[in-house]
């Protein structure tokens, strides 16, 4: 994402290495009213809020669970243990903090943790400075998966949710970082990234250090360049054909025969994600594609990301582009054609109908509505 303004930490297990030890004292006070197994329904409280985490803990302890008592005292084992500085701090937590606060990027925490505990843990760690909000459990009225903690977080910020980053461990935060709008960059702790976090989350990292490399090459100057405006044609049509793409070979042979224009539309426009000499991703805008004949107009299509910049949604500044190309055109929709699905729908398209293509097989056809307003 260029130009992102803000990024949002949850906090027990992202930035600090808490949740096992939490763990720990949630073992050892229970099994001191005689409760054991606390490890089986603990990976479902990652992430919730204390509510949630109640009706969880009483659901398979049963209604004899005497969860106040059990909490108040886990809690006081784990400010003994780990208060005063003492809360064992994720590698490179200082390192992304520092990052981000020279870059200017605004940063907030948004925790299902309560405030006090919060507040320790910051101040012992020395992190309370970086942070331009904090929001804990205690201001949300629901739990995650629902985003509202996130959206509190970007509303104390004063940014947009599609221009702040999430970046969380847990199943339930990368759930709601991705329905509020957020981008998602999860670092698994207790549990592995899972096909649902991988198709959710923007980017799965080992660690805040990789982090920081992730959020450098997103800063990086990469550029959306016009082919049909650019004086480099000859070049970006030798990166067109190393796509290794039976698409891209044919992208390539309209664009070296001149009939790019006969088949696409004369309006049609090649787009490229560019970085120095490199080509990352290109896609078209055109007045046609592949489904015909249609009343539907325009079509965005031949999408291509190149292998080793897969997984990053570099695609998604292209369709920013064909987005703002459709806006200045007044076009209340766009289309996309594929034989895919689930590739699309964390962008914003949704699927529309079954058409059958020119060779006469049926093909998945996706829409994306305008917002003229943006």
């Amino acid at each position: 994402m260029r130009h992102f303004q803000a990024v949002i930490f949850d906090m027990d297990g992202t930035l600090f290495d808490s949740e096992r030890k939490m763990l720990e004292c949630w073992n050892e006070t229970a099994r001191a009213h005689g409760f054991t197994g606390m490890e089986n329904p603990y990976p479902a409280t990652l992430g919730v809020n204390t509510e949630r985490t109640r009706e969880i803990l009483m659901e398979y302890f049963g209604e004899t669970f005497p969860y106040q008592t059990i909490n108040r005292e886990r809690m006081a084992l784990y400010r003994e243990r780990y208060g005063g500085g003492r809360a064992p701090v994720k590698s490179g937590a200082a390192n992304i903090l520092s990052f981000l606060k020279s870059r200017g990027r605004k940063i907030a925490l948004a925790t299902s943790s309560l405030r006090p505990k919060t507040v320790m843990q910051l101040e012992g760690a020395g992190f309370l400075p970086y942070f331009d909000a904090i929001v804990t459990g205690d201001m949300a009225a629901e739990s995650k998966p629902d985003p509202e903690i996130f959206l509190i977080a970007a509303r104390e910020l004063g940014v947009d949710p599609s221009a702040a980053y999430v970046i969380e461990d847990s199943y339930q935060g990368i759930r709601a970082a991705h329905r509020g709008g957020f981008h998602p960059i999860m670092i698994p702790d207790m549990m592995p990234a899972n096909e649902e976090m991988r198709g959710l989350a923007e980017a799965v990292l080992d660690s805040l250090n990789e982090a920081v490399l992730y959020l450098e090459g997103e800063e990086r100057k990469l550029q959306v360049v016009h082919f049909h405006e650019s004086s480099r044609q000859e070049h970006w049509l030798q990166k067109i054909l190393q796509s290794d793409w039976r698409a891209g070979a044919f992208l390539h042979d309209l664009l070296t025969k001149g009939t790019f224009f006969d088949a696409m539309g004369e309006h049609s426009r090649l787009l490229l994600l560019t970085d120095g000499d490199e080509l990352l991703s290109y896609c078209t805008f055109a007045e046609k594609d592949d489904i015909q004949p249609t009343d539907l107009t325009p079509w965005v299509g031949f999408v291509y990301t190149f292998p080793k910049y897969r997984g990053h949604r570099y695609m998604g500044l292209l369709f920013e582009e064909a987005e703002r190309l459709a806006r200045a055109e007044h076009t209340k929709e766009i289309y996309l054609s594929t034989n895919h699905e689930g590739l699309y729908e964390k962008y914003g398209w949704t699927f529309k109908t079954m058409l059958n293509d020119m060779d006469g097989k049926p093909s998945k056809v996706y829409v994306k509505r305008i917002d003229s307003s943006d």
